[in-house]
């Protein structure tokens, strides 16, 4: 019982790692679009 206790611990906790990297990964991409919203508008504007 303690080992499948150990094993579901282990699952979730690599679970959590793959969620926190995903959204980390999203925020990346947002700012990354964000950055090329500006220049575009900049480049035409300027």
């Amino acid at each position: 019982m303690e080992n499948n206790l150990l094993n579901n611990e282990a699952l979730v906790n690599e679970i959590a790692s793959i969620i926190t990297n995903a959204r980390n990964n999203v925020a990346k991409q947002v700012n990354n679009e964000l950055l090329n919203a500006y220049w575009n508008y900049w480049s035409c504007y300027c």
